[in-house]
Protein backbone atom coordinates (compact mmCIF):
# COMPACT_ATOMS: atom_id res chain seq x y z
CA UNK A 1 0.00 0.00 0.00
CA UNK A 2 2.07 3.11 -1.22
CA UNK A 3 1.55 6.55 0.14
CA UNK A 4 1.54 8.80 -3.25
CA UNK A 5 2.75 12.22 -3.32
CA UNK A 6 0.99 14.22 -5.78
CA UNK A 7 -0.04 11.15 -7.60
CA UNK A 8 3.35 9.76 -7.71
CA UNK A 9 5.34 7.27 -5.29
CA UNK A 10 8.57 9.73 -5.36
CA UNK A 11 8.67 13.71 -5.45
CA UNK A 12 11.26 16.14 -6.57
CA UNK A 13 11.20 19.27 -5.19
CA UNK A 14 13.11 22.34 -6.76
CA UNK A 15 12.75 25.01 -4.85
CA UNK A 16 12.76 26.37 -1.45
CA UNK A 17 10.02 27.88 0.42
CA UNK A 18 6.05 26.61 0.79
CA UNK A 19 4.76 23.46 -0.88
CA UNK A 20 1.75 21.89 -1.29
CA UNK A 21 1.50 18.47 -1.08
CA UNK A 22 -1.44 15.81 -2.09
CA UNK A 23 -0.64 12.78 0.29
CA UNK A 24 -3.33 9.59 -1.11
CA UNK A 25 -3.16 6.22 -0.41
CA UNK A 26 -5.73 3.40 -1.31
CA UNK A 27 -6.26 0.56 1.75
CA UNK A 28 -8.73 -2.21 0.73
CA UNK A 29 -10.30 -0.74 -2.15
CA UNK A 30 -10.91 2.57 -0.13
CA UNK A 31 -9.03 5.65 -1.06
CA UNK A 32 -8.12 8.66 0.88
CA UNK A 33 -6.06 11.84 -0.14
CA UNK A 34 -4.82 14.80 1.89
CA UNK A 35 -3.60 17.76 1.24
CA UNK A 36 -1.20 19.53 3.47
CA UNK A 37 1.21 22.68 3.29
CA UNK A 38 4.76 22.14 3.78
CA UNK A 39 7.65 24.20 3.99
CA UNK A 40 11.06 23.23 2.45
CA UNK A 41 14.52 24.59 4.27
CA UNK A 42 17.93 23.75 3.54
CA UNK A 43 20.72 22.08 5.87
CA UNK A 44 21.39 26.23 7.07
CA UNK A 45 17.84 26.26 8.47
CA UNK A 46 19.62 23.92 11.58
CA UNK A 47 22.43 25.98 11.87
CA UNK A 48 20.41 29.24 12.23
CA UNK A 49 18.57 27.50 15.04
CA UNK A 50 21.90 26.95 16.82
CA UNK A 51 22.61 30.51 16.04
CA UNK A 52 19.35 31.47 17.44
CA UNK A 53 19.73 29.55 20.68
CA UNK A 54 23.33 30.31 21.20
CA UNK A 55 21.94 34.36 21.37
CA UNK A 56 19.12 33.99 23.12
CA UNK A 57 17.18 34.11 20.41
CA UNK A 58 17.04 37.99 19.25
CA UNK A 59 13.78 38.50 17.41
CA UNK A 60 15.52 40.14 14.24
CA UNK A 61 16.91 37.04 13.81
CA UNK A 62 14.06 34.73 14.68
CA UNK A 63 11.93 36.87 12.36
CA UNK A 64 14.63 36.58 9.49
CA UNK A 65 14.32 32.76 9.51
CA UNK A 66 10.98 33.10 9.99
CA UNK A 67 10.50 35.38 6.59
CA UNK A 68 13.58 32.50 4.64
CA UNK A 69 11.41 29.91 5.63
CA UNK A 70 7.93 31.28 4.13
CA UNK A 71 9.67 32.97 1.27
CA UNK A 72 12.75 30.63 0.28
CA UNK A 73 14.98 33.38 0.21
CA UNK A 74 17.65 31.96 3.18
CA UNK A 75 20.02 34.73 1.47
CA UNK A 76 20.36 36.92 4.42
CA UNK A 77 20.19 33.49 6.99
CA UNK A 78 23.27 31.98 5.57
CA UNK A 79 24.94 34.78 5.08
CA UNK A 80 24.27 35.36 9.24
CA UNK A 81 25.41 31.70 9.78
CA UNK A 82 28.18 32.10 7.67
CA UNK A 83 29.24 35.15 9.45
CA UNK A 84 28.97 33.45 12.83
CA UNK A 85 30.48 30.57 12.07
CA UNK A 86 33.68 32.19 10.41
CA UNK A 87 34.13 34.23 13.42
CA UNK A 88 33.84 31.74 16.11
CA UNK A 89 36.70 30.14 14.69
CA UNK A 90 39.09 28.13 17.26
CA UNK A 91 42.31 30.89 17.06
CA UNK A 92 40.33 33.85 17.76
CA UNK A 93 42.38 36.47 16.03
CA UNK A 94 41.62 40.23 17.17
CA UNK A 95 39.13 40.63 14.19
CA UNK A 96 37.40 37.79 14.51
CA UNK A 97 36.23 38.85 17.84
CA UNK A 98 35.76 42.12 16.38
CA UNK A 99 33.21 40.74 13.69
CA UNK A 100 31.69 38.34 16.28
CA UNK A 101 30.85 41.50 18.82
CA UNK A 102 29.50 43.69 15.58
CA UNK A 103 27.60 40.71 14.26
CA UNK A 104 26.27 40.05 17.70
CA UNK A 105 25.23 43.70 17.88
CA UNK A 106 24.00 44.19 14.21
CA UNK A 107 21.49 40.89 14.74
CA UNK A 108 20.49 42.51 18.22
CA UNK A 109 19.13 45.95 16.76
CA UNK A 110 18.46 44.16 13.22
CA UNK A 111 20.73 46.83 11.74
CA UNK A 112 21.91 45.17 8.43
CA UNK A 113 24.67 47.55 6.99
CA UNK A 114 26.38 46.17 10.04
CA UNK A 115 26.08 42.46 8.83
CA UNK A 116 27.26 43.76 5.78
CA UNK A 117 30.71 45.27 7.44
CA UNK A 118 31.24 41.86 9.42
CA UNK A 119 31.13 40.32 6.50
CA UNK A 120 33.77 42.49 4.70
CA UNK A 121 35.93 42.02 7.81
CA UNK A 122 35.75 38.47 7.38
CA UNK A 123 36.64 38.31 3.55
CA UNK A 124 39.01 40.91 3.71
CA UNK A 125 41.02 39.99 6.95
CA UNK A 126 44.34 38.85 5.51
CA UNK A 127 44.63 41.80 3.53
CA UNK A 128 43.59 44.45 6.72
CA UNK A 129 46.24 42.61 8.22
CA UNK A 130 48.78 43.02 5.50
CA UNK A 131 47.86 46.57 5.32
CA UNK A 132 48.21 46.71 8.96
CA UNK A 133 51.55 45.25 9.14
CA UNK A 134 53.05 47.41 5.96
CA UNK A 135 51.69 50.47 7.87
CA UNK A 136 53.93 49.44 11.18
CA UNK A 137 57.09 48.45 8.52
CA UNK A 138 56.97 51.80 7.08
CA UNK A 139 56.56 53.72 10.57
CA UNK A 140 59.54 51.62 11.63
CA UNK A 141 61.51 52.11 8.90
CA UNK A 142 60.82 56.18 8.46
CA UNK A 143 61.64 55.85 12.55
CA UNK A 144 64.62 54.21 11.84
CA UNK A 145 65.75 57.22 9.12
CA UNK A 146 65.51 59.30 11.50
CA UNK A 147 67.55 58.04 13.98
CA UNK A 148 70.53 57.45 11.60
CA UNK A 149 70.17 60.56 10.03
CA UNK A 150 73.54 62.40 10.91
CA UNK A 151 72.59 65.45 13.41
CA UNK A 152 74.13 68.96 11.25
CA UNK A 153 77.17 70.06 12.99
CA UNK A 154 77.34 74.05 13.81
CA UNK A 155 80.65 75.64 13.02
CA UNK A 156 80.66 79.02 14.36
Amino acid sequence: MPVLINGSSSISIRSLGSINLVLGVTYLGVSNKSSIKAYVVPPTYLQAKEVLKALGDPSFLNATVGNAIMSGNWNLVNEIVNDYQESSRPYDPPLAHLSRYLLVQAISSGNISNITLVNYLLRYEAVIYATLLLIVIIFVIIMHNKRMKPKPTHNN
